[in-house]
């Protein structure tokens, strides 16, 4: 592979030996220039190509750009997803393929320098689960499904890490036609185990100790399948399928929700923004300027809060609603919560205090106030919630 180690202070930088910059001479030297781009590809790579086909000469260019980048995208997950839709076109290259590949060649203009980093492990530690044992190998699945406008068939991809660091990462086309999302969710998670099997069983061999696998998936119904004996309404699924079945029963892998704002596995099947994808790739490890920079970490800290805030404001929720049922009070139908503190609400590690209610005439009305404190700044909140006796 001829790529190069870097050591760091916080591990080792793993940088491609295919660079970037021969993948772009190579396409410019033979289709003209391109213009930077902050994204591979965007929604019309997946609608259908009714262009005409390119000459002789040009399709063995096309060809050959395509066997570099191959070797690039192996240590690119950014650059799974549209490395497959163009290399489905080797065969019978046409102009749109063309027109698409030179927005990747943009793209690798302003991302060159992108490269992947392994922090220190910790034994036991992976990036969602953790074990009392040395190894921990966790396994991103996720599929989009249908989402190809031509055949129509879905993509899998399946990411792996080993103690929280990055390990493998591939995409795939579906060879068949899923009729459900869960259907296609489940294809997704036989292909990603079966890679995620293969890697433990190496490990296991070089290290001749016991490791932990973990499955993450964000499709409830797929997971819900994997988990319990029998084909249940997917009947007209392959049999050969729910092998997952047996694994998970005998807990030689382990099945895990992960939300999909977290999924780093979405990388790899769809056309995704900007902030999105860079996002993705910093929960890989992926930095730029052989590691001295970090990728997305604004966009990552914005989502972090986001979603802790969320959590926070649900928990809260729940809470209440306990309070109310455990008074013996039902809620009106159309209650509403309302924040007046503005976005101080959203911030991290927000702690709120509950203030007593008071009763309104023919029925109670919950008035709960609360404050929140974020970096020393505070807001006072109001959340109106109508509620009536049993009687």
């Amino acid at each position: 592979m001829k790529r190069k180690i870097k050591r760091l202070e916080s591990g080792l930088c793993l940088i491609p030996g295919t660079k970037a910059s021969t993948v772009i001479d190579l396409f410019e030297g033979n289709f003209g220039k391109a213009r930077p781009q902050t994204i591979a590809c965007d929604a019309s790579i997946q609608t259908e190509d009714v262009s005409e086909e390119v000459g002789q000469h040009d399709a063995h260019a096309f060809r050959a750009v395509i066997g570099a980048l191959l070797y690039l995208a192996r240590h690119r997950p950014d650059l799974l997803f549209v490395v497959k839709e163009l290399s489905s076109s080797m065969s019978r290259p046409t102009l749109t393929a063309i027109s698409r590949f030179r927005k990747v060649i943009g793209y690798l203009k302003t991302t060159s320098d992108f490269c992947m980093v392994l922090e220190k492990p910790i034994g036991g530690q992976g990036k969602w689960k953790s074990s009392d044992r040395s190894w921990v190998i966790e396994t991103f699945s996720d599929s989009d499904w249908s989402g190809n406008k031509q055949h129509r068939r879905s993509t899998s991809c399946g990411v792996h890490t080993l103690n929280g660091g990055f390990l493998l990462a591939s995409g795939r086309t579906q060879r068949v036609v899923s009729l459900s999302s869960c259907e296609s969710e489940l294809h997704s998670m036989i292909s990603a185990l079966c890679d995620g099997i293969y890697l433990r069983r190496c490990i296991e061999f070089l290290n001749g100790s016991h490791v932990e696998h973990h499955l993450l998936v964000d499709s409830s119904s797929a997971r819900q399948v994997a988990m319990f004996q029998g084909p249940g309404r997917l009947k007209h699924v392959s049999g050969k399928l729910f092998w997952i079945q047996q694994v998970v029963h005998e807990d030689k892998v382990h099945l895990t929700h992960v939300p999909t704002l977290w999924n780093v596995a979405d990388a790899g099947t769809k056309p995704l923004a900007c902030k999105r994808i860079q996002m993705l790739l910093h929960c890989v490890g992926m930095a730029r300027a052989e590691g001295d920079q970090t990728i997305g970490q604004e966009e990552y800290e914005v989502q972090f809060q986001k979603y802790s805030s969320g959590k926070q404001i649900s928990a809260l929720a729940k809470n209440i609603a306990r309070v109310i049922v455990f008074m013996g009070l039902e809620p009106l139908q159309g209650a509403t919560a309302m924040p007046l503190g503005g976005d101080d609400i959203f911030g991290f590690n927000a702690q709120c205090s509950i203030e007593p209610n008071h009763l309104q005439k023919r029925g109670l009305f919950l008035d709960v106030h609360f404050h929140v404190q974020h970096f020393g700044f505070s807001s006072a909140c109001f959340l109106g919630m109508g509620v009536r006796t049993g009687k």
